[in-house]
């Protein structure tokens, strides 16, 4: 139903208007539902794009600027990724929850925890851009545990990575590199 049939049954169950078609108040009509035709389709996009599952591409644009996400994949991946974001609940932070949110945006990860120390380590690899993985991290951590001290690290140099090595810690200990030297050769060092 357009503006236009809207007013005019309002008007017409008056009594009080002739409305044919020929009329001024017809005239007026039509010029009230020039813009308020325009307002009601305006208004249906807005109502489409306020949720995930029905929103435009300009409207998926929308909610990643809000969640801090880069438009990545199809919109059906994107939507995926928006409904895991806002998906947020007080079941959210268990470790399984933590790798789903890891997984929707691109990262493999493994948690390693010290609750003594109040700490987590993810170890994470994937995005290997460094600035697909700036806004990574940046998103990941609105979702972290305040209360607790975290540290996402995306380096290659694991200790999976150390004990696959050919090479014997004592072999390793006789370079004297430390640990910041070993980061930066990296895997040039595993001959495996």
């Amino acid at each position: 139903m357009t503006a236009r049939d809207t007013m005019a049954s309002a008007l017409r169950s008056t009594g009080l208007y002739t409305l044919n078609g020929k009329t001024l108040v017809d005239q007026e009509l039509l010029a009230y539902c020039a813009a308020l035709d325009t307002l009601y389709e305006r208004l249906e996009v807005c109502k489409q794009d306020s949720f995930i599952g029905t929103a435009s591409e300009t409207g998926l644009l929308r909610w990643e600027a809000l969640f801090g996400l880069k438009a990545h994949g199809s919109l059906e991946e994107r939507r995926e990724v928006l409904l895991q974001c806002s998906a947020v609940q007080n079941t959210s932070n268990t470790r399984s929850a933590f790798l789903e949110l890891f997984q929707s945006i691109g990262v493999e990860a493994t948690i390693l925890e010290d609750p003594v120390g109040q700490e987590l380590c993810f170890s994470c690899t994937g995005l290997n851009d460094p600035e697909e993985r700036a806004d990574a991290v940046a998103y990941i951590q609105r979702f972290l545990p305040a209360h607790l001290k975290v540290l996402l690290d995306f380096r290659e140099l694991s200790w999976n990575t150390i004990d696959r090595a050919a090479q014997t810690f004592d072999e390793w200990d006789a370079k004297g590199c430390t640990w910041d030297q070993l980061d930066l050769i990296g895997e040039a060092l595993f001959e495996i």
